[in-house]
């Protein structure tokens, strides 16, 4: 099995393109773990059962694993949790954004993350873009780039009120609900 953790607030289609080209590739199927308590973002409490209902919607798998953790999420124990919960022998696949993925050494315990993980890092290219991926390499990191298309799309932009990132189920969830004051 292979997690993608992130806020989801809302999955849209640049969630599930990213989820459907990395089960496709690693033929394993993609469970999307949105997050209950950032020590980031404080509110994601108030809309957490929406965000795992719109994940559902959107025919993707979620996990409600971090609703059962200790608060705030981090990341380190929701990896360590399902590392244990699934008897794993081998390291987690882990889909993370490549800007992301350079800043691993700022969170919270990022060699438990280092030895339990295997990091599926979605591509986007930037300046000294190879030098980092070397120097993650160098710091004990494993990981696959993947090649993908980039895809304009973020949840900032739905919350503003662009429905058209979203799919229809979740689109008429939102707007029934009345998650996103537009």
């Amino acid at each position: 099995m292979i997690i993608y953790p992130g806020t989801f607030n809302p999955v849209h289609i640049g969630h599930i393109k990213i989820a459907e080209t990395v089960s496709n590739l690693f033929r394993k199927e993609v469970t999307l773990i949105p997050a209950f308590d950032s020590p980031w973002k404080p509110d994601l409490k108030d809309n957490y059962m929406d965000r795992v209902n719109m994940i559902t919607l959107s025919g993707l798998r979620a996990s409600k694993v971090e609703s059962i953790l200790p608060c705030p999420s981090y990341t380190f124990q929701t990896v360590e949790y399902l590392h244990n919960a699934w008897n794993l022998r081998g390291r987690l696949d882990f889909v993370i954004g490549y800007d992301q993925f350079f800043q691993l050494e700022k969170w919270k315990h990022p060699e438990i993350l280092k030895m339990l993980c295997h990091f599926i890092v979605l591509p986007r290219i930037t300046e000294n873009s190879e030098e980092k991926l070397t120097v993650m390499k160098e710091k004990g990191y494993r990981f696959t780039l993947i090649e993908m298309d980039y895809i304009s799309a973020s949840s900032s932009e739905v919350r503003a009120g662009n429905l058209d990132l979203v799919v229809p189920a979740v689109k008429r969830y939102i707007l029934d609900h009345e998650i996103y004051k537009f």
